[in-house]
């Protein structure tokens, strides 16, 4: 049909030609937003209906529902979609249902439109339409966009994103805001009930919706107007407004039968949504719609002056930047002749980093995919024009790890750019980021899974390395002209909530078949198309699976895949893992003249070995006695180890030999020469640096001969290594913790523990019998901890707990429940620590005689205390601080006060009640205890606590001293915990001094470490503090954003539902504060009635002072808890020894 016949088609439709006219002034006006139902996406993607029918389907065919249970969801779908969905999500379980949401959702190929796009998506981009809101789950505006727009932006937003208010701006910038979230973004997904709850409550959300229904004119597509939560939202709006007039347009879809009642339908959509209605036939996938929309793109394709969408293309880097700084590729990525396919990844990858707002893409894919491949052959030969001029820095993790040595280096490569640079490894990630502000750079990381949580840890993918992780959530998070590209096998899930603003990942598939042929060819096969096209279809185009067969047919066949025999080998269906371990074991089975060995060997190097070295290991290994390789010279083994090379298996890098850790994972696997591992353990034990490390690559090297001797079975061997060589001389943890080499001693105590075999082991190991497991569990359980992976922890914690508790050790059993209630503290929940605490002090008590039972009852009172406190008992805190000093004193009567961990607790409760002499006493001690006894983390505290005390006095530069002291040791120390607290002392040190742009910086990096740990207590002081920087900044400036107001409110109610949550006082009274002083500026407002805002704000104040009387203490009640907890002490402690 033209377009004046499918005008009339649409007039036809009675009430449809005043609608029509008004969308056309609507699009004439080039003032619209569009807002995106499932209606546009199907054909390529399920309707809502469709998807719930199908998810009740899936449940069914996994197991997790029963017929008749089947049945009973199908029927209340319709009319309990949020509740059906929420119901089926629980009997399915997390994991199968993201995998379903995935799959179903992933990109499909149109046959229309020969993208992962619909007809109707490509319509809307090309209408004049500014921007759209889209409650699918898919990716299909984004996908069209791409297709119809190659320059235009590559952003898109969540609705938990603070960026997701620019879906307000005009300028055909084409933004798309997923308001319900997408399907590679999981925690971003509204679908279920708790996600709508969870969703709808989060203030700066509804607010946003609330403005855009308001004040914005938008255009429906394919939305069937019964989301209840949307329909509650423009309730309100057409509650507020009047009798406004109609300000939206909708499309919506009538199958034949509604027809006679549209008028029905008209009024209803009128009435709610105060949008006028054009009704079409939903017959053949919504066909009619399509046809609609395809008529509307050519009338305003020809019409003058309409928009298409704004460019975002980067600015190509200035030449002379290239002639200032110079590339550096510490180790070098592969740059392989033999390199096939992947047109349209380098397409994507040069598109996304051509948009200037993109800072980080991370390309991931199964071991094998050619992630580092690919990066090289981007870097030297794919990249676009535009982005050829910026200067490149490559750093390969398979073959350094060291992340201070990675941001050392980093930093050296930007010196160039600027004068004066200070420390390097205390300022290192902020001085980068303060160079890419000016310039543009690219920076390369390879790798990173070996810095990742693996599959088997509930934290899968996370960044195991606390100063990796800044350097890229800060990259992230502050605009600046650098770029980024990660390679992983594993996603980025702290990263993730990045996505569409800065970041992007790039996941990398199999080859197609074309693709794989050519390259079997490039790697020497020959032979029939059609045979080397099936086998790329085995190997599911997989390149490395492809390399060992080229290597295999060559080996075997000469290169003729005619006259190889491997169909058995690749049977269909099988997983891809399996087919490539029964091919590699062929593969090996071709290997001669000692090359199995040698590959065995080779495999037991988790990083580059220096050639020469291996070379010469390998002359004097007694367990090579009896293998081809026995007395072989130099020659010999240069000539075999370069018919691997030759084979694509073993690669030569600057850094020396190694293999791609899915060969060396499946040899190592493999290597049977009795003795080998000891005396690659011994090579490595021999390295410089290796007696007494002291960086991490020292640290590794000893970390590996530990894990091979335990590997051998010499748990002996191995316990002795590392009690000589990685403790400090009074802190088993010294080494690991000082560096830091947090990583490094998670898995140096992991493998002494890795399976029954060892445990026993373990257990014999000395007198201590089963308690040194205990030991070694509590080290997992600390390091844990101390990287902030507090489910971990506790995880180790209690098998800790089950030993001493076994073992009728009542000494061990008190002390891992006092370090439990820490963690349970770290995450938000105070009673339970206290009560955790309370079992430890009751089983102390019963131990009437134990040498360390004063130590006990010290660390437990503290602790309670410092629960008592944050609970807002703060006479029973005192009290408990003072029994605690009793028993510390009953050890060591010399002492004056609390130190160490307990100090800290004790004079942060003092900060608290504002007892100010009395902490300059208490922390004044601390400190010289700390120093004397080396105990930098708790000395850092202090420092900590003592600038806090500065700000409290307005003495800013003694204040800043103070900081900088605790900072020097806690930033690069990994102690996030710590690292959180203080950066808030930091941002309140920026807030006395009216810097508050400061402030936020250090706030913002806070949060995100406690949104990730789940710090739940400091988030809420963060919260507390940064909704009071948001006040001042905003009556700071006078051009400020009325929205940092609100950004206020919402920050407040943030904190206190978390103090509502986990009963923590002092954040309610800062918040009650806050919402008293976000009221008063409110007031100034001429949108707000001034009467109510001041009766809230002096509500709010007059709750928190109430508060507030009852948490500090008079010297008078000081003195009488004092001497009550002395008496409580000699109660107990009558009789004993």
């Amino acid at each position: 049909m033209n377009q004046q016949q499918i005008e009339n088609q649409i007039k036809a439709i009675s009430g449809n030609a005043a609608a029509l006219e008004k969308l056309y002034a609507l699009l004439d006006s080039e003032d619209a937003i569009a807002f995106v139902g499932a209606g546009a996406s199907a054909g390529l993607w399920p309707l809502w209906d469709e998807f719930l029918q199908g998810f009740v389907d899936h449940s069914l065919k996994l197991g997790k529902i029963a017929p008749p249970e089947a049945d009973f969801f199908k029927k209340e779908a319709a009319q309990n979609p949020l509740e059906t969905a929420q119901q089926l999500r629980h009997k399915i379980g997390e994991s199968d249902y993201f995998e379903y949401l995935s799959e179903t959702f992933k990109d499909k190929i149109s046959p229309q439109t020969n993208g992962a796009f619909t007809r109707t998506h490509k319509a809307l981009l090309q209408l004049p339409i500014h921007n759209y809101l889209t409650l699918n789950y898919d990716a299909g505006l984004t996908n069209a966009r791409a297709a119809v727009y190659p320059n235009a932006t590559t952003s898109y937003f969540f609705w938990d994103q603070e960026e997701a208010r620019r879906i307000r701006e005009r300028g055909y910038k084409r933004l798309v805001l997923h308001a319900h979230g997408r399907h590679d973004h999981r925690d971003s997904i509204i679908l279920t009930l708790n996600d709508y709850r969870k969703a709808y409550d989060h203030r700066a959300f509804e607010r946003l919706l609330n403005e855009i229904f308001h004040s914005d004119k938008l255009l429906f597509v394919g939305f069937g107007m019964t989301d209840p939560y949307i329909k509650q939202l423009f309730n309100n709006v057409r509650k507020d407004s009047g009798n406004a007039p109609l300000q939206h347009i909708a499309f919506v879809g009538l199958d034949e039968a509604e027809m006679p009642v549209a008028h029905l339908h008209r009024e209803r959509v009128e009435m709610v949504y105060g949008a006028r209605v054009l009704f079409y036939p939903t017959a053949n996938h919504h066909q009619a719609l399509t046809d609609w929309l395809d008529m509307l793109v050519e009338k305003y394709r020809t019409a003058a002056g309409s928009r298409t969408a704004e460019e975002s293309k980067a600015a190509p880097a200035p030449p002379q930047l290239k002639a200032a700084i110079k590339d550096k590729y510490v180790h070098q990525p592969t740059d392989d002749d033999n390199y096939q396919g992947r047109a349209q990844d380098f397409a994507t990858l040069n598109r996304w980093a051509n948009d200037p707002a993109t800072r980080m893409i991370a390309i991931t894919g199964i071991g094998g995919q050619g992630k580092t491949a690919m990066t090289g052959r981007w870097l030297k030969h794919e990249r676009h024009q535009n982005l050829k001029h910026m200067p490149v820095f490559y750093w390969s993790f398979y073959e350094d790890l060291d992340v201070q040595k990675f941001l050392a280096q980093v930093a050296e490569f930007c010196l160039p750019l600027v004068r004066v640079h200070g420390n390097v490894q205390v300022e290192a990630i902020n001085f980068i980021l303060r160079v890419v502000q000016q310039a543009r750079l690219l920076l390369v990381l390879d790798g990173l899974e070996v810095l990742q949580e693996d599959a088997a840890s509930p934290n899968h993918g996370k960044i195991s390395h606390p100063l990796l992780q800044a350097l890229l959530q800060n990259w992230l998070r502050m605009p600046h002209k650098g770029l980024m590209l990660l390679t992983s096998r594993f996603h980025f899930p702290q990263l993730v909530r990045y996505s569409g603003v800065g970041f992007h990942q790039l996941d990398l598939v199999r080859l197609s078949a074309a693709d794989g042929v050519a390259l079997l060819k490039r790697l020497g096969l020959f032979g029939d198309d059609k045979l080397l096209a099936s086998y790329v279809e085995k190997l599911y185009g997989h390149p490395l699976a492809l390399r060992v067969l080229a290597s295999t047919v060559k080996r075997s066949c000469f290169g003729n895949i005619d006259d190889f025999k491997g169909e058995k080998m690749l049977t269909e269906g099988d997983p891809l893992s399996e087919k490539l371990q029964r091919l590699l074991r062929f593969y090996e089975q071709q290997l001669q003249g000692g090359q199995k060995d040698l590959m065995g060997i080779l495999s037991l190097f988790k990083r580059p070995v220096a050639t020469e070295s291996f070379v010469t290991l390998l002359g004097n290994m007694k367990s090579l006695q009896n293998t081809p390789l026995a007395n072989a010279d130099k020659a010999t083994i240069e000539h075999q180890l370069k018919l691997l090379v030759d084979d694509f298996l073993v690669e030569k890098t600057d850094e020396g030999i190694t293999t791609h850790p899915v060969i060396r994972d499946y040899f190592r696997a493999g290597q049977r020469l009795t003795g080998a591992r000891v005396e690659v353990a011994d090579f490595l034990k021999a390295r410089p640096g290796a007696e007494r490390p002291t960086t991490i690559a020292e640290v590794r090297d000893l970390v590996e001969a530990v894990q091979l001797l335990c590997d051998e079975g010499d748990i002996f061997a191995a316990n002795d290594l590392r009690s000589s060589r990685l403790r400090g001389e009074d802190n088993a943890f010294d080494v690991f913790s000082s560096l830091p080499a947090l990583t490094e001693g998670l898995e140096c105590f992991g493998a002494f523990v890795k399976d029954n075999n060892r445990l026993q082991k373990v257990e014999i190991l000395d007198s201590f019998g089963k308690m040194r497991v205990g030991y070694y569990f509590s080290g997992i359980a600390l390091y844990n901890q101390l990287l902030g992976n507090m489910n971990e922890s506790i995880k180790w914690w209690l098998r800790c707990l089950d030993i001493a508790h076994d073992m009728e050790h009542t000494f061990n059993e008190a002390g891992t429940l006092a370090y439990l209630s820490i963690i349970y503290l770290a995450q938000g929940e105070i009673v339970k620590a206290k009560e955790t605490v309370s079992q430890s002090l009751n089983l102390s008590l019963k131990t009437k005689d134990s040498d360390n039972l004063y130590y006990l009852c010290d660390i437990g009172f503290s602790k309670r205390a410092y629960y008592e406190f944050l609970l807002g008992h703060s006479g029973q805190a005192y009290q408990d601080f003072e029994v605690a000093f009793c028993y510390e004193q009953k050890r060591k009567t010399d002492i004056q006060h609390l130190y160490a961990l307990e100090g800290t607790y004790h004079a942060e409760f003092i900060i608290r009640i504002q007892a100010w002499q009395q902490f300059e006493a208490v922390n004044a001690w601390n400190i010289q205890a700390c120093e004397e006894f080396g105990a930098n983390d708790h000395l850092a505290v202090c420092h900590l606590l003592q600038g806090w005390y500065e700000i409290r006095r307005s003495e800013l530069s003694q204040a800043e001293e103070a900081l900088k002291q605790a900072d020097h040791i806690l930033r690069p120390s990994g102690m996030l915990e710590y690292v959180c607290r203080l950066d808030w002392v930091w941002a309140l040190l920026a807030e006395a001094k009216e810097d508050y742009q400061t402030g936020l910086r250090h706030v913002d990096e806070a949060l995100l470490v406690c949104a990730d740990k789940g710090f739940r207590l400091w988030q809420a002081d963060h919260f507390v503090l940064r909704g009071r920087l948001y006040l001042l900044q905003f009556q700071k400036e006078k051009q400020a954003d009325k929205d940092l107001v609100e950004k206020a409110g919402d920050d407040g109610d943030r904190a206190l539902k978390i103090a509502a949550d986990t009963g923590y006082i002092w954040a309610k009274v800062d918040a009650l504060k806050l919402f008293a002083a976000y009221h008063q500026t409110r007031i100034q407002l001429p949108e707000f009635n001034s009467e109510q805002e001041k009766e809230s704000a002096q509500r709010y104040a007059k709750e928190a002072a109430e508060i507030e009387k009852g948490l500090f203490l008079t010297e008078k009640q000081m003195q009488e808890l004092k001497a009550q907890a002395k008496k409580e002490f000699e109660q107990q402690t009558a009789g004993w020894k």
